[in-house]
């Protein structure tokens, strides 16, 4: 049988400064109330010594000690038009797919590989908005 270590050793061993702490994996479920802003906050964490990503949420990736996990976040757009709409060559909207895009390669700079996680740039999408 395995015991967590004492107190006093972690101590002794300097390890009392370190959250051993493994963040739970996680999939969003966007709120009528996110829809309605329009994003939702999406959080991942990596392990420094290893391939391994995943999603989790806002409180484990508070908890998750940055010495042993590499941490990233993003905003994920929900609503909007599919595409950017220019007028000429100016943008005037975002499109919700290319944001999202944007958002992968930024994370990518931090997680390398999350992108073969997140492929789905119109995951959560809520589809054409009318007016």
């Amino acid at each position: 049988m395995i015991y967590d270590t004492s107190s006093a050793l972690k101590t002794k061993l300097g390890l009392d400064q370190f959250n051993l702490f493994y963040p739970a994996t996680y999939l969003p479920s966007p709120t009528r109330a996110d829809y309605d802003y329009g994003f939702i906050t999406r959080y991942f964490v990596g392990k420094r010594n290893q391939d391994k990503i995943i999603e989790t949420n806002a409180r484990d990736y508070k908890m998750t000690d940055g010495t042993f996990f590499v941490k990233a976040q993003c905003d994920w757009q929900l609503t909007g038009p599919r595409n950017n709409i220019y007028s000429g060559t100016m943008l005037q909207i975002s499109g919700v797919e290319e944001y999202n895009r944007i958002q992968v390669n930024e994370l990518r700079k931090t997680l390398p590989g999350i992108q073969n996680i997140l492929t789905n740039y119109l995951q959560f999408w809520a589809g054409p908005t009318t007016g």
